[in-house]
């Protein structure tokens, strides 16, 4: 599975206009955990039809670099951002932050010192939709690995639909596929609570940021429970809106039922400070 993520759609990937507008705006875009930087390319194509100039970032541990994904902590995820921010800000006048899922945690500490335009959330993480969590500070030194796609079932039409949209190009009824899948899907505890503490600074993070905020999230969502979504919004100083739909946490793909809605509202809320818009 290392070699499928070598391919190009998985890096990370920058959409610049030649000539920029008189006030360039700048957009970056994060990922969440075990995605890529691909599946922020609908949105990023889109906002650069707008004329922005979009950049995905890929999180160390990812995409290309998935091999190094059990040697990563919060510290690693957060300082790789902090140094694409920083970089990203110096070049435009007006920036948007867009994350999605963990992208989502990455996003609001970047916002919380140094403040976007506009900060987008979609499926923002903040805690883990598992009451075990609270144990993992304890069972990273008990527990070496948790296979997530161990028991994958690859006759259901509804995971098959997953992985196509997920994992495109995958030959999902190869055998050696899929047990590469359930093998190589492990990862430990021990990375798996860098996530909760990511998250967790996060939500500590959120009442510090004072730039605008727009949140989106699925109400069929499994992985982030919107519950936790309108708690953290309830955290936001500067909260411009919340909105709640039919769609599970798969917000960004253009293959999704949804995006369509998706497309919309982002385009909406964001449009004052958009290019084509002035």
């Amino acid at each position: 599975m290392h070699e499928y993520y070598q391919r190009p759609q998985f890096s990370p990937f920058s959409l610049v206009h030649e000539e920029p507008a008189e006030l360039p705006v700048g957009v970056m875009l994060v990922h969440g955990f075990t995605g890529s930087p691909m599946d922020m390319r609908p949105l990023a194509e889109l906002l650069h039809e707008r004329g922005a100039d979009c950049r995905a970032i890929g999180l160390p541990g990812h995409g290309p670099d998935i091999a190094n994904l059990q040697s990563m902590t919060a510290s690693i995820w957060h300082d790789a951002v902090s140094a694409a921010w920083q970089e990203h800000t110096c070049r435009y006048r007006r920036t948007i932050l867009i994350g999605y899922s963990m992208g989502g945690s990455a996003a609001i500490q970047m916002a919380a010192s140094q403040a976007p335009d506009m900060l987008v959330l979609l499926a923002p993480f903040v805690r883990i939709n598992d009451r075990r969590a609270t144990f993992l500070p304890v069972a990273k030194r008990l527990m070496k690995d948790i296979k997530m796609l161990d028991n994958l079932d690859f006759e259901s039409p509804v995971i098959r639909q997953w992985m196509e949209t997920t994992l495109p190009g995958l030959e999902f009824d190869d055998p050696e596929i899929q047990r590469q899948l359930r093998e190589e899907s492990a990862i430990t505890a021990r990375v798996i609570n860098e996530v909760r503490k990511f998250g967790i600074s996060a939500r500590r993070s959120a009442s510090k940021v004072t730039c605008s905020v727009v949140v989106l999230q699925g109400h069929q969502d499994v992985v982030v429970n919107p519950r936790d979504t309108r708690n953290l919004c309830d955290r936001f100083p500067n909260l411009q809106a919340y909105h709640e739909m039919p769609a599970d946490h798969l917000m960004c793909l253009e293959t999704v039922p949804w995006w369509p809605r998706v497309r919309s509202l982002v385009l909406y809320e964001i449009d004052s400070i958009l290019p084509s818009s002035r």
